[in-house]
């Protein structure tokens, strides 16, 4: 991961800090889609 994309990710962490609980549960839910894409991607 570029530089640029982890500092996207970091001010969107910052933002979500203040989202109520259910988008917090849904990006949750879509971090671990994209990881399991990526592990079986390897």
């Amino acid at each position: 991961m570029d530089k640029n994309k982890a500092k996207e990710l970091l001010e969107l962490f910052k933002k979500i800090e203040d989202a109520p609980p259910e988008v917090i549960d849904k990006i949750k839910e879509l971090l671990n889609e994209y990881k399991e894409k990526k592990d079986e991607s390897l």
